[in-house]
């Protein structure tokens, strides 16, 4: 499928008296009623014509068998740095064939897929995985991503100032 249909191509056996093709005075012809945006199946080719004096043609059919074509996925999204806490994620792979997509997680308590976007639940390695399962054209295939979630690291709080700490303004707080 979506591949040029090959040449055909067909030979002649049995000429006698050391005769080859060239006393043919017209030229067998090949055909096939199918092209690059045949769907998968088979297709029968037809072989017609020939003449030559003292020479009786048979044909011999044969069929075309297209089959169902490769796709491939694409998925540049970048998931460094994916970190707990932030917002879903749009997932934007795409397949070859124009099919659509789903997406499975291999650790939904971790990272759950729903629909095209991905929620971040907790921390931990996860593989997403973009499917396509072909159709009566195209094969199936999967594409995995490996990615690892981070926690946030929790802010260092520092405080500045004097050391007293006071109860009513003007009044110092002595700790005894």
């Amino acid at each position: 499928y979506l591949e040029s249909v090959p040449e055909l191509t067909y030979h002649y056996e049995v000429f006698g008296y050391d005769e080859n093709a060239s006393v043919l005075e017209q030229q067998a012809s090949i055909e096939v009623n199918a092209s690059a945006s045949s769907p998968t199946g088979t297709y029968p080719i037809s072989v017609s014509g020939g003449l030559a004096a003292n020479y009786q043609f048979t044909h011999q059919g044969a069929t075309l068998l297209v089959n169902k074509a490769n796709q491939t996925i694409s998925f540049a999204q970048d998931f460094n740095g994916t970190f707990l806490g932030q917002d879903p994620i749009d997932l934007n792979a795409t397949a070859s064939s124009g099919l659509p997509l789903y997406y499975h997680s291999s650790h939904p308590e971790i990272a759950e897929v729903n629909g095209t976007q991905l929620l971040i639940h907790w921390v931990g390695e996860v593989v997403l995985t973009a499917l396509q399962d072909g159709n009566e054209n195209f094969l199936p295939t999967t594409l995995e991503r490996s990615f690892e979630i981070h926690d946030v690291d929790a802010p260092n709080i520092t405080l500045l100032g004097s050391d007293e700490i006071h109860l009513e303004a003007g009044r110092p707080y002595l700790d005894q």
